[in-house]
């Protein structure tokens, strides 16, 4: 369950990412992760580093939170579909 604080995160998140300050909202994700991971961040992070070229971290974003969140449908789905961009490549 997230924290309360999480909300705070992911509003400034959201506007860093807008403005295309990528490191910000990487940094900004992170430590939203660390206060209470859920999958949405690891999807945003994953995002994140799709925009800035980084698809093998983008894939390790994804892994990261499909270990705590195997089943996640959203994460599965992101994942396959960096797996199929980066093996066209």
């Amino acid at each position: 369950m997230p924290l309360p604080g999480c909300k705070l995160f992911q509003d400034a998140e959201y506007s860093t990412w807008q403005s295309k300050d990528y490191k910000k909202a990487i940094e900004q994700l992170e430590q939203g992760i660390k206060m209470s991971p859920v999958p949405r961040a690891y999807i945003n992070k994953a995002r994140v580093h799709q925009l800035m070229s980084q698809p093998d971290k983008a894939l390790t974003d994804c892994a990261e939170g499909l270990e705590l969140f195997p089943d996640n449908k959203s994460l599965k789905e992101m994942q396959a579909e960096l797996k199929k961009k980066v093996s066209t490549k």
